[in-house]
C-alpha cells in the first residue's frame, strides 16, 4: 500500500521515525490471542481516504502493533507464571518495537532478551524449540 519493498519491516520503520503525531491503540484480545483483523483496513483508510502522510501511517501501523505485543505479553506472563521473556521473528527486529517493550516491561521490572536479526527471519526455529519445551515426545 505504501510502496515499500517485501519485507517492508525496516522501510516501514524508517519512515515510521519521520512521524511526529502520537497515537494511542486499544488491542483485542480473547486469551492470549489477539485480533488484528481491523488494522490493516484501518491502515488503508487512514491512506487512501483521509490522505494522512505515508510516515504517520508507518507510526499508527507500528504503534498499534506495539500494543498488541503489550497485551500478548502480559497474557502469556500471567498465564505462564514467568519473568523470563524471549521475543523471536521478523518483527522483533524492529528496534521501534524493542524499545517500546522495554520500556513498558521495565516498569514490571522485567528484562526481555531479543533474538538477533539473524535468527529471527523465520519463527519456524522458535516454534519447533518451543514444542520440544512442552512436549518431550516432540522431534
Amino acid at each position: 500500500m505504501l510502496g515499500l519493498d517485501f519485507p517492508c519491516g525496516a522501510e516501514l520503520e524508517k519512515i515510521a521515525m519521520q512521524s511526529r503525531s502520537l497515537f494511542s491503540y486499544r488491542p483485542v484480545m480473547k486469551d492470549l490471542n489477539c485480533c488484528m483483523s481491523g488494522l490493516e483496513n484501518q491502515c488503508r483508510k487512514f491512506y487512501q481516504e483521509e490522505h494522512m502522510p505515508a510516515c504517520d501511517v508507518a507510526m499508527f501501523c507500528l504503534t498499534a502493533i506495539a500494543e498488541i505485543l503489550k497485551a500478548m505479553t502480559d497474557a502469556a506472563i500471567q498465564q505462564e507464571q514467568t519473568s523470563r521473556i524471549l521475543y523471536a521473528g521478523g518483527v522483533m527486529s524492529d528496534k521501534y518495537l524493542q524499545n517500546q517493550l522495554k520500556n513498558y516491561l521495565k516498569n514490571k521490572k522485567l528484562n526481555p532478551a531479543f533474538a538477533e536479526p539473524a535468527c529471527s527471519c523465520d519463527n519456524a526455529a522458535g516454534t519447533e524449540i518451543y514444542a520440544a519445551m512442552h512436549d518431550p515426545d516432540f522431534a
